[in-house]
């Protein structure tokens, strides 16, 4: 029972961690536009909440990563923002 709540839990973190390695990525390639950037930002939001819509449906717990990860899109945009 322990294994599959742990795989379960790998399994959320890593498709979280897919995303938002995906928004750093092109950050680093295209952040430095202000429309691009906000693009980017709004869909990597939109791209969370549907993974996290995907799993309340499927029964996966995965709101402490989603809020997470979700706090760090946030402060990647802002500092970007501000530099």
């Amino acid at each position: 029972m322990k294994e599959k709540v742990m795989s379960e839990n790998e399994y959320c973190r890593r498709e979280y961690k897919r995303i938002y390695d995906s928004f750093l990525f092109s950050m680093k390639l295209f952040g430095s536009h202000p429309i691009y950037r906000e693009k980017l930002y709004l869909n990597a939001l939109n791209k969370i909440e549907q993974v996290s819509k995907k799993h309340l449906k499927s029964g996966l717990v995965s709101g402490r990563f989603y809020i997470f990860y979700k706090q760090e899109i946030d402060n990647v945009h802002n500092t970007m923002a501000i530099v």
